[in-house]
């Protein structure tokens, strides 16, 4: 237990990436490690996309930026532009990094059923919003 609770009290976000290539092996044992992480009745509704090239990473920031400007405007919220800027950082942290893994969820019915329906009812499908990333 004094191992977990070091483990646990040392870890940290990385939001600072070196500018280094990785190694395709060292992707691929990262992902077969988070396929076994657990999940609700071993449902496994996640798909694991491997993002290995700058220019594709900054067309994913793009997009996500794009994207979260049509959505605030959709719903008519009010908010200034540090708002806005703000949260374009807390999606695209991973913008320098040189690989991102895009986690995807498979099955939304399985984890909420209301908020399935209100995508649906706003014109959105989970299909569509992983479809942005996780092409099949």
């Amino acid at each position: 237990m004094h191992d977990f609770k070091d483990l646990a009290a040392s870890r940290r976000s990385v939001r600072r990436y070196k500018d280094i290539d990785i190694d395709i092996n060292e992707i691929i044992d990262c992902v077969k490690i988070a396929t076994t992480a657990p999940s609700g009745c071993n449902s496994q509704c996640w798909k694991f996309v491997v993002i290995h090239d700058k220019n594709k990473i900054k067309q994913l920031t793009n997009i996500i930026t794009k994207k979260q400007k049509e959505f605030l405007a959709e719903i008519h919220m009010e908010y200034d532009m540090t708002y806005v800027e703000s949260r374009i950082k807390l999606l695209t942290f991973f913008q320098s990094a040189p690989v991102c893994i895009a986690v995807c969820m498979t099955r939304l019915d399985y984890y909420d059923t209301r908020m399935e329906k209100a995508l649906y009812d706003y014109g959105y499908s989970l299909q569509g919003i992983n479809g942005i990333i996780c092409k099949s």
